[in-house]
């Protein structure tokens, strides 16, 4: 059944091309329709959930990468992602960034769709400007465009590219119906961390859940929750990043199911060790360097790179994983960041440097992965406020020592 109910006639395009209408009965896991607006580009089904080696949202660009590609200068090579969470209907009604649920299911599930806007030039919903690094709730009927040109009428068809649909009803289960939740993992000042086991079939995986009634009057605490969805929905998969499957907006808390990763993290590697060995050392770093070039290559600065957020999948045979995007950030193009954040051992020079003179990108996560290399090889931190200078002064002026006898069965070439 063809499903043409929602179009008015404010939004049709002209009568030499006719958008194809969904059929949702051959598509139930379709969660969406991007119907295409012109001859140009074909309309697609939006179907990811939980696929092990995607990204969970669809990028749209001009990188052979992205989910669509698109040929026009004016469009960013990583422009705009959308994206599904699911959601229960009287989910977090103090955030207002999160407005009206999808579909129209009375038994309270749904899910939420979002548009992020990562371009230089804008996209627009409704001949609405989003806002780099923003984003906005999609509603059945939007009209999503990536481009304005300046000499067209505003309603000229040609400005346009989507219509985004949605199915009338759409079953979205709360994360206990999917998952058992088992052992608790860790716990961070809003979140925990709990593992699980898929009540179907599937890998036993991570479970944050985050206190929303700690994130009121927080709006940087949301942003950075928001960031770090939009940040890791954006990347394809990579064996030394850990994953995310989906997410849950649910009355209380938010449920980010990630890849489980069992091993621990680096730095009580390196505690119980005292420091590793050359071999362990270079071996790791050749996995971190392999993973930190992907997230550099996707336009991202991870920006709290630390032993604490590189986890082992195995201790045995060294499987690290870069973890932790809280604090990172898809760079605008042409432009630097200039936010100062990050823990303060790690933190690199230029995001120490005075407000009216900062400006760093994605080369401040090498400044942070050389501080944990010195720390692997050592086993203490080259930067402390125990003796000396403060330690901002110390990471300013590059101050550091190779003690003895700490550094004294270290190589050369160490």
């Amino acid at each position: 059944m063809k499903d043409s109910s929602q179009y008015s006639a404010t939004q049709q395009v002209s009568e030499t091309f006719k958008p194809t209408a969904p059929d949702w009965e051959s598509h139930l896991e379709a969660w969406a329709y991007l119907q295409s607006l012109t001859p140009k580009y074909e309309s697609k089904y939006l179907v990811k959930k939980s696929e092990e080696h995607e990204r969970k949202g669809y990028l749209l660009g001009r990188r052979s990468d992205c989910d669509i590609c698109f040929d026009q200068e004016k469009i960013s090579k990583k422009h705009c992602l959308i994206y599904m969470v699911y959601n229960i209907k009287s989910a977090i009604a103090y955030l207002t960034i999160l407005l009206k649920e999808t579909g129209a299911n009375a038994k309270a599930k749904g899910i939420r769709i979002f548009i992020q806007d990562l371009s230089s030039n804008g996209t627009y919903v409704n001949k609405e400007l989003v806002g780099t690094n923003q984003r906005r709730l999609l509603r059945s009927g939007d009209i999503i465009q990536l481009i304005m040109y300046g000499h067209l009428k505003d309603n000229d068809m040609r400005h346009t590219f989507y219509r985004i649909l949605f199915p009338s009803v759409y079953n979205a289960n709360i994360c206990q119906d999917d998952y058992d939740i088992q052992g608790f993992l860790g716990r961070g000042n809003f979140a925990s961390v709990f593992c699980a086991k898929p009540k179907k079939d599937g890998k036993i995986v991570a479970i944050k859940i985050i206190d929303k009634s700690r994130l009121v009057g927080r709006p940087r605490l949301l942003k950075s929750v928001i960031d770090e969805i939009v940040v890791m929905m954006s990347m394809q998969r990579h064996p030394g990043i850990v994953g995310i499957d989906r997410i849950y907006n649910e009355h209380k808390q938010m449920f980010i199911v990630l890849e489980y990763v069992r091993d621990g993290d680096l730095f009580n590697f390196v505690t119980d060790k005292h420091k590793l060995t050359e071999d362990e050392t270079r071996f790791i770093f050749w996995q971190l360097f392999k993973a930190i070039q992907w997230i550099h290559n996707n336009g991202i600065a991870h920006r709290d790179l630390k032993p604490e957020n590189i986890l082992l999948a195995s201790r045995e045979k060294l499987h690290v994983k870069i973890s932790d995007f809280g604090l990172a950030k898809i760079l605008p193009k042409g432009k630097g960041l200039d936010s100062q954040c990050g823990t303060p051992n790690y933190v690199a020079p230029e995001i120490l440097r005075p407000t009216e003179t900062r400006s760093y990108g994605v080369e401040c996560d090498l400044w942070s992965l050389g501080v944990t290399l010195f720390i692997c090889l050592c086993g203490y931190p080259p930067f402390s406020d125990e003796i000396g200078p403060s330690m901002k002064e110390q990471i300013l002026q590059g101050m550091y020592n190779f003690q003895s006898p700490y550094w004294d069965d270290i190589s050369p070439q160490g």
